[in-house]
């Protein structure tokens, strides 16, 4: 009867554990895609902005 005293506090720690593990690895996943996110919209931002500079250029040599 004394031997399983402690398998319900080591069955815990091993859920514990799971638990975190899991949670872990979703949050480490969540900020990537954050991470990739922002770039994703930066690079979006520099491809509008030298689209602008190639049609500004373009006019002023059609203009002068």
């Amino acid at each position: 009867m004394n031997m399983n005293k402690g398998f319900t506090l080591l069955m815990t720690l091993l859920y514990t554990t799971a638990a975190l593990a899991i949670g872990l690895g979703v949050a480490f996943l969540v900020i990537g895609e954050v991470g990739l996110s922002g770039t994703g919209r930066e690079s979006q931002f520099a491809f509008y902005a030298a689209d602008f500079g190639a049609e500004c250029a373009l006019y002023w040599d059609l203009k002068h």
